[in-house]
C-alpha cells in the first residue's frame, strides 16, 4: 500500500561510472600516490608479518590494521581508475626517492650583501646631530644609504642618496609590470 496518494516508487540510483572524468582521475591518482608514500602502504612488512597481541601494544596494532585497510582502499580506487597495481607501485617507489619541495627547511646566515651593509644607529626622535638631520627608526648604512629598521615586520628598506627617486620608481614599476605579465602567462598556460 502506498504511504500517500500519488506515491510512486523511488527510482533506484544510477550506478556510479567505473571511470571518473579524466581531470579528476589524475588528481585522485596523485593523491593516492602521496597517501601511499606518507602511510607507507607498500611496506613489505604489511604482507610478511601478522602481529599478535604479544608482539605490539594496542596502538601499534591499530595503526598496522589501519594501514592494511588503507592499502585495500587504495587497490579498490585503482581498480576504479583502471590502473594496474604494479604500475602504481613503481610510481610510489619513484615518489619516495624524489626530493620534495616541502622538505626540511634550511636556515642560513645573512647574505654577503647584508653583512656588507653593517648598520649603525643614527639617531632617535628626529634629533639633529653633527650637521645632519637624523630621523627616528632609521639606520645609516656604511655605504651611504639609509633605511628603516626591522621593527613591525617592515623589512629592511634601503635608500641610497646617489640614486634618483624617479629612477627607483621607474625600475620598481618595470619589475611590477614583469611580475604582472608572468602572472598572466601562468594563468593562461
Amino acid at each position: 500500500m502506498a504511504p500517500y496518494m500519488g506515491y510512486t516508487e523511488p527510482i533506484s540510483p544510477r550506478p556510479r561510472p567505473l571511470q571518473p572524468a579524466p581531470e579528476h582521475s589524475a588528481i585522485e591518482y596523485r593523491q593516492l600516490v602521496s597517501r601511499a608514500v606518507t602511510r607507507r602502504l607498500l611496506d613489505p612488512l604489511l604482507d610478511a608479518w601478522s602481529p599478535t597481541e604479544d608482539d605490539m601494544d594496542g596502538f601499534a596494532k591499530w595503526e598496522f590494521d589501519d594501514r592494511k585497510r588503507a592499502r585495500e582502499r587504495a587497490r579498490e580506487a585503482l581498480r576504479r581508475l583502471g590502473t594496474a597495481w604494479d604500475g602504481f607501485c613503481l610510481d610510489v617507489e619513484q615518489a619516495q626517492q624524489e626530493t620534495h619541495v616541502l622538505g626540511p627547511t634550511r636556515y642560513e646566515g645573512p647574505s654577503k650583501f647584508a653583512t656588507r651593509m653593517e648598520t649603525e644607529d643614527v639617531g632617535v626622535d628626529g634629533v639633529e646631530e653633527g650637521g645632519r638631520f637624523e630621523v627616528a627608526d632609521r639606520v645609516q648604512c656604511r655605504g651611504g644609504g639609509t633605511g628603516t629598521g626591522m621593527g613591525m615586520g617592515t623589512g629592511m628598506m634601503v635608500r641610497f642618496p646617489d640614486m634618483d627617486p624617479n629612477e627607483v620608481k621607474r625600475r620598481m614599476e618595470a619589475q611590477i609590470g614583469k611580475l604582472r605579465e608572468f602572472a598572466m602567462q601562468r594563468r593562461a598556460g
